[in-house]
């Protein structure tokens, strides 16, 4: 009998392509996750958060000119609030302190290797799996 085993929806939002793509093709690697959607605006990113059901967010600080953290609030509103990693290119151990403040559950540098947001994901993947069966 085949195992079916639910994966953890997540959703980025960048407002970069580039970035988003290589989220996207990097979490495509990782059995217990699925890429649910990606938003490049705070806008569209909430609406489609809210609309679906999501586990995790990749959530870039500054969306052209947006703050990611007007989306950080919006998304940790009430009950089954997904998990929110939180990005920046800038690196200053006052922004993640700040962006955890906020209800970010992680904070990451944006550039370099993404091993730290694939571990969080991974551990993240496996926990949502057992809890699903």
């Amino acid at each position: 009998m085949s195992e079916i085993r639910q994966r953890l929806k997540v959703f980025i939002v960048d407002d970069s392509t580039l970035m988003r793509e290589r989220l996207t093709e990097l979490l495509g690697t990782v059995a217990t996750i699925e890429v649910a959607g990606t938003a490049s605006t705070a806008a569209m990113a909430i609406a489609s958060i809210r609309a679906g059901r999501v586990d995790a967010v990749i959530l870039d600080i500054d969306l052209n000119g947006e703050s990611g953290l007007d989306v950080l609030k919006a998304v940790k509103q009430g009950p089954g609030a997904p998990v929110v990693i939180m990005l920046s290119i800038h690196s200053t151990a006052e922004l993640g302190v700040h962006c955890r403040a906020a209800g970010a559950d992680y904070y990451f540098e944006k550039g370099g290797s993404y091993d730290g947001i694939i571990g969080v994901l991974e551990r993240l993947g496996e926990q949502h799996a057992r809890a699903a069966s």
